[in-house]
């Protein structure tokens, strides 16, 4: 009696080379982003992620204090001395950017 295994198997492995193979490097990041609504800048680089098709998180800082308290604790780790900031705050896997440009944070992490 034979088995239909083999192919089984084989079709399963090509499956997941495949997507091994197409996910961006984009999606392999923690992309976080904290800042306001009335802020500008923020909503301008929320725009430019949309409109790439980069994945990330937002937090409205004016609106969730917890989050207020994250994203200073992350800043005082870098700069002690730091007691205001420019929005918006951007956390790339673990490495902080104050206010970086669309381009630096495509440099960062690639296109999604």
């Amino acid at each position: 009696m034979k088995t239909k295994k083999a192919p089984l198997i084989i079709s399963v492995l090509g499956l997941i080379a495949l997507c091994l193979i197409t996910v961006s490097p984009a999606h392999a990041y923690s992309i976080l982003v904290y800042g306001k609504k009335g802020c500008g800048y923020t909503q301008t680089m929320r725009q430019k992620l949309d409109n790439n098709k980069y994945r990330y998180t937002y937090y409205d800082v004016d609106k969730n204090k917890a989050k207020s308290s994250e994203m200073w604790g992350k800043i005082h780790r870098g700069c002690p001395s730091c007691s205001s900031t420019k929005l918006p705050v951007m956390d790339l896997n673990g490495k902080i950017l104050v206010r970086p440009s669309f381009e630096e944070v495509k440099r960062k992490i690639g296109h999604p």
